[in-house]
């Protein structure tokens, strides 16, 4: 834990092989928020230094896409966006790239309902890829979707709990933009989680408290793209946090994280 990952592929012979490796440690403080400048001036998302460290993901006890439960480890430390990418952060890209806003986010905007603060929505994981790849070339630094397992990760901060605060779903309105009982006011039929957040749109980031590892809006606000092909189980899973098949070659893709608009189950960490 906590040192460079390498790796060799070797040909056995009948005399075998030895094969010794010199780790490098990786110095990086978890906690610490990094910002990188882009070329084309402003910031990169602020992202947020987590610890290598080991956990169950998945729930033995959910549905079928959440199980097997097994054991991951992460061994080295990695940034993540301490925020969802924002309307704005996600618009400098587009202007650079000469592309446009989603219609839907562009027409939300126009009637205020929406902020250049809101998270991005109704992106593509092409998009979405494509837009880290971006990151990428303007900093100089390698920016890429999480795994599923790293989300998991990074989303839980240390707890086995169905939400990183327990397990109480009435706690969630004091952590995410979920669909609550303000949402109930405006779609009347719709089964609801019996707190009150206040929010009926995904309108601000960061509104709410932080997990432990200081990341915002995990278990609400939008889903998250992940690097993963889509997977109905965990069956095919790996224990070292890589992701299972190659993200822009496979029929569907993961995402992860509820949204405004999600009940009690699909908010949980595991789901």
């Amino acid at each position: 834990m906590g040192y460079r990952t390498q790796t060799k592929t070797l040909n056995l012979t009948p005399a075998g092989q030895t094969v010794r490796f010199n780790l490098n440690m990786l110095r990086a403080a978890p906690g610490t928020v990094l910002t990188d400048e882009l070329t084309i001036g402003g910031n990169a998302p602020p992202m947020v230094i987590v610890p290598a460290g080991e956990f169950t993901m998945g729930n033995a006890k959910g549905s079928g896409q959440e199980r097997p439960a097994r054991s991951v480890q992460l061994t080295e430390p990695f940034g993540v966006s301490k925020y969802e990418v924002s309307i704005g952060e996600f618009l400098r890209y587009a202007k650079a790239i000469g592309a446009e806003l989603p219609k839907k986010v562009a027409a939300a905007i126009t009637t205020e309902e929406l902020t250049q603060d809101s998270p991005i929505a109704h992106v593509s994981h092409q998009q979405a890829t494509k837009y880290a790849e971006w990151l990428s070339a303007q900093t100089g630094q390698r920016y890429r979707l999480p795994t599923e397992a790293e989300w998991e990760y990074v989303a839980r901060a240390g707890s086995q709990s169905p939400y990183f605060f327990g397990d109480n779903p009435k706690k969630l309105c004091d952590y995410a933009n979920v669909a609550d009982q303000t949402v109930k006011r405006r779609y009347r039929a719709w089964t609801v989680i019996d707190c009150n957040d206040g929010q009926d749109t995904p309108r601000s980031r960061g509104d709410y408290m932080p997990n432990r590892f200081g990341l915002y809006d995990t278990h609400g606000n939008v889903s998250e793209w992940v690097a993963d092909c889509g997977l109905p189980q965990y069956s095919r899973g790996v224990r070292d946090g890589t992701q299972t098949g190659q993200g822009q070659g496979c029929s569907s893709h993961g995402h992860r994280g509820g949204s405004w608009d999600s009940g009690a189950e699909a908010t949980a960490n595991s789901y």
